[in-house]
């Protein structure tokens, strides 16, 4: 059985607490990515261009190569 420490936010966000973050978009899934780049408002479906930056983002992130073995 697992349980959450943390606490259920069930009313809107404070002010102070709605700042510019940024995250690693390329490594969300496009959902998510898209709803980070919306300021985590829900709507009924996410902007086409927010989709797209993700996209690309998750392209960038496939198109790396791994470095093995440098210390």
């Amino acid at each position: 059985m697992s349980t959450s420490t943390q606490a259920l936010v069930s009313t809107p966000t404070a002010s102070f607490a709605k700042r510019k973050a940024r995250t690693l978009i390329g490594w969300l899934s496009e959902s998510e990515g898209a709803l980070w780049i919306a300021g985590r408002e829900i709507t009924e479906s996410p902007d086409p261009a927010h989709l797209a930056t993700c996209q690309r983002a998750r392209a960038a992130v496939a198109a790396r190569t791994t470095r093995r073995g440098s210390a």
